[in-house]
């Protein structure tokens, strides 16, 4: 029939690649018209075949959305157990909530696994109260249920896993009920995508794992205790995340080599366990690395092979993972330009990214607010930051949100705010050693540094960061030597004046006589030539004026 149409008219046309018929918009209007004065029976009909024709070529959210159309709930669940939720990201958040709130309970009791599927996603999404009410309905089903009992444990196995992921990301919390599901369950688990990712899009494991000050290295050790059971449930699925974690707990600390055996560690398990997202997490790393050393070539190099190792796997939903370690590497060397633009602006909404990775995206966008020179807007949406980061205990995303502060208040010199939340950052980091997120923001806060070390706070601590920071420094100075053309903005007459004045150690108050200006005119002349110049102190000032006359 199809041929014999193509044949008369031009409505409608065969594509040979994908083997799919293609209806012009005309016709499809037509046709719809027609579709109004069908009746129910005949709409719910059709609606089903599309369900089925979909299902069959894996375009599973659009065969859910004819299953719904079609009231069709027992296939709605087929399918959802089918795709275990691979295509729900954040923008279908609200219709699988729909089709599952809506779906009858009946339903529900002949798929128990596609309810297990929908908590997990729950959790995803950070819909805490809705979860809470599908693990009581998954209970209640059990209770009541009349399968075998060897099938009721396996599914109370299912459910311990589950469970697991509401204790996240207490790793003692989640190692507990893996143990149960592991007594439970005689094989790997059903219900879960051992496809998709394991650190939910985050680019590092120890920004998820890391939630108590004072016991990170404690932390590493329940890690790598723990996940020999998950990986028993899951057929591997994260296979090499622990030695992520021990290899970023090195590089926070500043121990270089360490870092560089457990990451290779970690991409050997990952590799050979087939777990891409781990292996851009270990990759990410090793660009982290590269820059410490100036190799920014290398570094690109990095940033070819996690590009490499999505199309590999057909792993699409990584490319979002993979921006947020591009946004980083750039946020770090002031190339706001070059930072994706779903980060640079803040735009989380509009993406696959999902709830757990949300506040490692707040580390890239507080950092780019600091480069735009939006400190007022920074300040204004830290708390923001510092709560989605307490959600799941995200102790090195409040780490960084607190360093930001100090930062944002030393620019519209606020000095007593800075020092204040200085201290905090490093009251919360010291105790673990974690360096490296200060000496990443040295740019913005040596002189709080310094200052806090005047006053005897952290001396042994800071002058390690300072040292490193001299290191880190001049490897990002070359790299923007090197790669990256200078193109900052001129300095007027005034400013340059000025500028020189500040650079010998004149004073605002005694600038401000030489220039017959008031001290208030001369802060925000200062502070628009440290904008310029990409400088934060008068003394990188000073070394600005000997470096370049």
């Amino acid at each position: 029939i199809l041929v014999e149409i193509m044949g008369k008219n031009a409505f409608i046309s065969y594509d040979v690649n994908t083997k799919t018929y293609h209806i012009h918009n005309i016709f499809t209007n037509f046709l719809q018209e027609i579709m109004e004065k069908k009746d129910a029976n005949y709409k719910k009909n059709l609606y089903e075949k599309a369900g089925h024709w979909y299902m069959k070529t894996g375009e599973y959210l659009a065969s859910m959305y004819y299953f719904h159309a079609a009231g069709d709930f027992e296939s709605l669940l087929q399918v959802v157990e089918l795709d275990k939720a691979n295509s729900f990201g954040n923008e279908q958040k609200e219709l699988l909530i729909k089709y599952f709130e809506e779906c009858p309970e009946e339903n529900k009791q002949h798929h128990p696994v596609a309810l297990l599927i929908y908590a997990l996603c729950l959790m995803t999404f950070n819909e805490m109260e809705l979860l809470e009410k599908v693990c009581g309905e998954f209970v209640m089903l059990m209770q009541s249920s009349s399968l075998h009992p060897d099938r009721i444990n396996s599914l109370m196995g299912e459910f311990e896993l589950l469970l697991s992921f509401t204790s996240y990301n207490d790793i003692i919390g989640m190692s507990e009920h893996i143990k149960k599901a592991c007594a439970l369950l005689k094989e790997p688990s059903v219900f879960m995508d051992t496809r998709g990712s394991w650190t939910f899009g985050s680019p590092s494991v120890l920004y998820m794992f890391y939630r108590e000050s004072g016991k990170l290295e404690k932390e590493v050790q329940e890690i790598k205790e723990a996940m020999p059971y998950y990986y028993q449930l899951t057929n591997g699925h994260g296979m090499g995340a622990e030695y992520v974690m021990e290899a970023e707990e090195y590089f926070n600390k500043g121990d270089f080599e360490n870092t560089e055996i457990a990451v290779y560690k970690a991409l050997y398990r990952a590799s050979s366990g087939l777990q891409p997202n781990i292996v851009i997490c270990a990759l990410f790393l090793q660009v982290r690395l590269t820059l410490i050393k100036g190799d920014y070539a290398h570094a690109l190099h990095l940033f070819k092979k996690m590009y490499e190792e999505v199309e590999q796997n057909k792993v699409y939903e990584l490319i979002h993972t993979i921006e947020m370690c591009a946004g980083f590497m750039n946020a770090c060397l002031q190339q706001k330009g070059k930072i994706p633009e779903w980060l640079a602006e803040g735009d989380f909404n509009s993406n696959r990214l999902l709830f757990p990775a949300r506040a490692f995206s707040n580390i890239i966008y507080g950092r780019v607010l600091l480069i735009k020179g939006e400190y007022l807007k920074l300040l204004g949406i830290a708390e923001q930051f510092i709560g989605i980061a307490s959600v799941f205990s995200n102790l090195l995303a409040s780490i960084y949100t607190t360093i930001y502060i100090a930062a944002a208040n030393e620019r519209i010199y606020r000095e007593g705010e800075a020092i204040q939340a200085m201290k905090e950052a490093l009251d919360i980091a010291m105790p673990d050693k974690v360096y490296i997120p200060f000496v990443e923001n040295c740019d913005y806060i040596k002189p709080l540094l310094e200052k806090l070390y005047s006053q005897g706070i952290y001396r042994k601590d800071i002058t390690r960061i300072l040292e490193m920071y001299k290191l880190y420094q001049k490897s990002m100075e070359q790299i923007r030597r090197e790669h990256f053309k200078e193109d900052k903005p001129k300095l007027s007459e005034r400013e340059m004046e000025i500028a020189r004045l500040a650079a010998e150690g004149f004073s605002n108050k005694r600038i401000g006589e030489k220039q017959f200006i008031s001290q208030n005119t001369v802060k925000t002349q200062l502070k628009s030539v440290f904008e310029k110049l990409g400088i934060n102190s008068r003394s990188l000032l000073k070394q600005y004026f000997i470096e370049k006359y």
